[in-house]
């Protein structure tokens, strides 16, 4: 058994000579040699013989439901190997868990649009060929057909009583509110020399720009129903807790193998749903 021992007396720390951190100093790269000289590793440098490519079908409303999904005219051109739609996505995997409370946790979110599209852009349909250009070609000939509903473009027309509903399962546009306290709130007021009380805050819109998109290239062991997936996703852990849920495997199913980095931002470590269609077409 161990023992622990109290001291008996306070412990001092000596003042030491302060040295200057990493902020203000200049700090020798390690990576930047291989990457001036060629030989960085990024995403689109990952090559495997006969692989397929995918292009997404995206929705051209804002808010709408959709109707229908042909895929037939994409299905005849000749090196196309499949599709997959929001239907059938569905089935085959389950609602990516939110990171919420109520209502927000309610909200079924999959990698494709099942039911109706929620912005502009929302991929509808996926289509896999032998080359990103015959992908592209395909993806043209998919018919969708949508019902356009009132979208919404203001944070505060969203809050209002007979504002269109985004997401039914919520059944509220305001799926989460919640209080940030931390100290001693009410004697930081009292002491402070000024208060500045701001009703509203507006975040301008914004978008990183990487120097290379998401991606991720897919392989799919039948023998061990592992995936493997080469990326360049920033949070690879946090994409298998993600994602080995909704494709209803175990974390130990997924492998990731992430490569050089083109310029970090948070646009690429939210890059699950685009790599679940790619895992879910690899293993079909």
């Amino acid at each position: 058994m161990t023992e622990t021992t109290a001291p008996t007396s306070a412990i001092v720390v000596e003042e030491q000579e302060t040295r200057p951190g990493f902020i203000g100093t200049s700090i020798p790269r390690k990576e930047d040699r291989r990457l001036v000289q060629g030989e960085g590793v990024f995403f689109d440098d990952v090559k495997r013989h006969g692989m397929g490519f995918v292009h997404f079908v995206r929705s051209p409303y804002a808010h709408a439901k959709i109707v229908s999904v042909d895929v037939a005219g994409a299905l005849e051109l000749k090196e196309v190997y499949g599709t997959l739609t929001g239907d059938e996505v569905a089935i085959l995997t389950d609602p990516f868990f939110e990171m919420s409370v109520p209502p927000g946790s309610e909200i079924k979110d999959y990698a494709l649009a099942v039911g109706k599209t929620r912005f502009v852009g929302e991929p509808v349909a996926a289509v896999v060929a032998a080359t990103r250009e015959l992908a592209r070609d395909a993806a043209e000939l998919v018919e969708v057909e949508y019902e356009p509903l009132e979208p919404l473009v203001d944070a505060r027309r969203a809050q209002e009583p007979d504002a269109p509903i985004l997401h039914d399962d919520a059944g509220s546009n305001l799926v989460w509110e919640g209080v940030f306290d931390w100290g001693d709130w009410d004697s930081c007021v009292a002491e402070a020399d000024r208060v500045v009380r701001i009703k509203e805050l507006h975040f301008d819109r914004f978008s990183s720009t990487p120097l290379e998109c998401s991606g991720c290239l897919v392989e799919f062991n039948r023998g061990t129903g592992q995936w493997t997936m080469y990326c360049n996703h920033q949070m690879p852990g946090i994409g298998a807790i993600w994602m080995a849920p909704s494709l209803r495997v175990g974390t130990d199913k997924l492998r990731f193998v992430t490569r050089t980095s083109a310029a970090l931002s948070a646009t690429r470590s939210v890059s699950i749903p685009t790599s679940s269609p790619a895992a879910c077409s690899r293993a079909s």
